[in-house]
């Protein structure tokens, strides 16, 4: 029950920091596991999460990476792809409505170049787009945070 409610919590934070406002959504029974979904208006099946999309991290205005991501239509099979790299493993932790939450690594960043753990936040909006936020701690200081925020298309 509390890794429920924290869960919900979380989802909830990260709903409002968004900064665009919307009606309350009903998640009563939204987080019953890790990859439970809610039911009604709002609702995102995984199957609408699958496919390949071109995405970009930003801080501030500034775009910082570029990646392609490739979800399945389960939690498994997740990846995020930077130019000349290797594909990451992504971890599905949690699902709700229309928002995901994922955590990977760790790996060397393309941006700070030493390894890093992150977690993000998103959000379908419409059927080929996504944005989100996230945030990156190095392994070897995780109290040094960076938070930004991404956006990505659908790849058709």
């Amino acid at each position: 029950m509390r890794r429920r409610l924290m869960l919900g919590c979380a989802i909830l934070l990260a709903a409002a920091c968004t900064g665009r406002e919307e009606a309350p959504v009903d998640t009563a029974g939204a987080m019953g596991t890790d990859t439970g979904m809610a039911t009604g208006a709002g609702a995102v099946s995984m199957a609408d999460r699958a496919g390949t999309w071109e995405g970009r991290s930003l801080e501030g205005d500034s775009v910082v990476a570029t990646w392609r991501m490739t979800t399945t239509a389960d939690t498994t099979g997740w990846t995020l792809t930077f130019p000349d790299a290797q594909p990451i493993p992504m971890h599905v932790v949690a699902t709700a409505g229309d928002s995901v939450i994922t955590e990977f690594g760790p790996f060397e960043s393309p941006v700070s170049k030493q390894q890093v753990r992150v977690r993000s936040v998103g959000r379908m909006e419409g059927r080929d787009r996504q944005a989100g936020t996230y945030e990156v701690r190095p392994v070897a200081t995780p109290d040094s945070v960076t938070h930004g925020r991404w956006e990505a298309t659908r790849v058709p």
